[in-house]
This record gives C-alpha cells, sequence and structure tokens, in this order.
C-alpha cells in the first residue's frame, strides 16, 4: 500500500502484537519535512482504529529531523 501512495521512502513492520495491540512501524529515506511525522502519526491512529475499533496512541521514537537513521513509530493500545 505505501508504493500505492509514496514515490519515496520504505515502510516496514518491525513488530506487532495483535494480543497486546501494539506495533512498532518505520520509514527509511524519508526525509521532507517535519510535518510530515505528525501527519503519519495520525494516518497510523486512523488506520489502526479503523481496523479494530479501538482507541491507540501513537508515538515517534525515532526521527530524521532528530539525527536517527530513520522515522520510527510506536502504536499503542489507549485503554
Amino acid at each position: 500500500m505505501w508504493r500505492k501512495n509514496s514515490t519515496i521512502g520504505d515502510y516496514e513492520v518491525v513488530e506487532m502484537d495483535l494480543e497486546k495491540r501494539h506495533a512498532i512501524l518505520r520509514i527509511k529515506n524519508y526525509h521532507i519535512h517535519p510535518l510530515m511525522c505528525q501527519t503519519y502519526m495520525g494516518h497510523f491512529e486512523g488506520l489502526a482504529q479503523m481496523m479494530t475499533g479501538k482507541k491507540f496512541v501513537i508515538k515517534e521514537i525515532k526521527c530524521t529531523f532528530r539525527g536517527d537513521e530513520y522515522h520510527e513509530f510506536v502504536v499503542g493500545a489507549k485503554d
């Protein structure tokens, strides 16, 4: 799905635990603008909620704009 909507960057699921409703998502080779980090956080939150009907919290734990090699997001259930 990433390739249908983006011509740059690579997306991967690093870790997923459906039972605990927890995932780590990574975007590599993507260095556009820091506002896109917030956009993707909202996108991931909406997708998770749409797929499960539950509320989620998204946190960016790595970012190329802070000197990291890639963007990494934690998707966690909001209890």
